[in-house]
């Protein structure tokens, strides 16, 4: 187990003063944007052209990390300040590093199989701290890219386990999560496709940098086939319901990549998330 426990109240971070938020609708249960912010949200395409920061340069090396911004803006839609947001496919901590730049900050909970992520993710989080004597960094205002303005940094309520989400998810107390934001594992490795884990010898031309398999069992990606992959993830999918507080969502990103001309490739996993 791994664990980011630093800072302490906002007000002592060295926040920068900035205008105060209006007030969400008093019926909005779900979050704490404004009328405006809540309309930004549902536009049908969203520019993602966010600057390196927040440890890029570590964070790339993992060929499916996910842009903090673009997670915080997820985040802050799902849920509200101080809330528990679990990525239990976590790879370097991008949803993480999203709820630590949320406005307010939100807690997460990481899990991750692969130690040398959640190793990168902890680099990320001490070098983030140690910027500007030890308040973490100050995310420049990127107006339309990103509505929010400048961003702070509060590692405090951030933590990653090392470990099968299979074998963590059932120590989760009911209804203890109140948004779940994930990347579903790439399905089973196929000679043509990421040529990764047990075909990365024999298929080394076809490998990309998604091909990003371990050689550990609990890995769904080395699942036998198709069929047994879905299955694993069904009991991934019933443990998130269960730990989801009633009412609450849980939002799934997938790559459009597709099977010739079928449906994407992770479509079976958002399936049978449905």
């Amino acid at each position: 187990m791994r664990t980011a426990d630093h800072g302490g109240p906002l007000q002592s971070l060295g926040w920068p003063s900035m205008p105060p938020r209006r007030a969400p609708h008093p019926d909005n249960e779900l979050n704490e944007l404004p009328g405006e912010e809540w309309l930004y949200f549902t536009k049908s395409v969203w520019s993602t052209a966010y600057p390196s920061e927040l440890g890029h340069a570590l964070r790339k090396r993992h060929g499916a990390n996910k842009p903090p911004r673009l997670m915080a803006r997820l985040i802050e839609f799902f849920s509200r300040g101080g809330e528990l947001v679990l990525d239990p496919f976590a790879g370097v901590g991008g949803t993480l590093l999203g709820a630590a730049i949320a406005q307010p900050p939100r807690r997460a909970l990481g899990i991750e199989l692969a130690p040398v992520w959640a190793e990168t993710f902890d680099s990320v989080v001490r070098d983030a701290l140690a910027q500007r004597d030890g308040l973490g960094p100050q995310l420049p205002d990127l107006g339309p890219s990103d509505p929010a303005g400048v961003r702070m940094f509060d590692a405090s309520g951030l933590e990653m386990r090392v470990g099968d989400a299979l074998a963590v998810l059932p120590t989760l107390a009911e209804g203890s999560v109140d948004f779940v934001a994930t990347d579903p594992p790439y399905n089973i490795q196929l000679p043509l496709t990421m040529a990764g884990g047990r075909l990365a010898e024999t298929h080394a031309n076809r490998r990309t940098d998604y091909a990003m398999v371990t050689d550990d069992p609990a890995d769904l990606a080395n699942a036998v086939d198709y069929p047994t992959f879905l299955d694993r993830m069904t009991q991934v999918l019933a443990e998130l319901r269960r730990v989801l507080r009633n009412g609450r969502y849980l939002a799934p990103t997938s790559s459009r990549r597709r099977i010739s001309r079928g449906a994407p490739r992770r479509w079976g996993s958002c399936r049978k998330a449905t």
